[in-house]
């Protein structure tokens, strides 16, 4: 009787510690964080988008160029990482040389972007807001999936002076 007594306790004791053993490793373990970044056409016309970049950054994830139909959406890369800080708003964008568009029905680009010059725009159009100004990759535009699943997502407003 006294042996069961002392089994029990041991068995207990031994599933406390398994326990406690267990929580320590589900805490201990490093939380992935992800982040993704996108561009909205808020056009009503089909764009195609080119991306620049040196010695590709993304290893082969991020195209060169997007064909994005009018109010719809593209995916550049989605990116994963352990570090509790995660990518920021920034990543992405400081990682493209520069970006050009076409618009559906117009045969010369229309909005060319470097990271390090100024803009410039086909006669007639302007965008509000640039591609490369990093305060439109976050803010309103940061779409929170989950505590630690982000997606920056750049809107696209390119429109006809009048």
């Amino acid at each position: 009787m006294g042996a069961n007594r002392e089994l029990q306790r041991y068995l207990q004791n031994l599933g406390f510690k398994l326990l406690v053993v267990l929580q320590i490793f589900i805490t201990s373990r490093e939380r992935e964080v992800i982040a993704e970044y996108s561009l909205l056409n808020k056009l009503d016309k089909e764009i195609e988008l080119f991306l620049y970049m040196s010695n590709d950054p993304f290893e082969g994830e991020v195209n060169e160029s997007y064909i994005i139909p009018k109010e719809d959406y593209v995916k550049f890369v989605s990116l994963k990482t352990n570090d509790r800080s995660g990518f920021g708003e920034k990543y992405f964008i400081e990682r493209i040389d520069s970006a050009k568009l076409k618009i559906e029905g117009y045969e010369s680009f229309v909005a060319i972007w470097r990271s390090m010059d100024d803009f410039e725009y086909a006669e007639g159009f302007e965008s509000l807001p640039d591609f490369f100004a990093y305060n439109n990759w976050g803010g309103r535009n940061k779409i929170q999936h989950g505590g630690s699943h982000a997606e920056y997502r750049f809107t696209l407003k390119l429109q006809e002076k009048r």
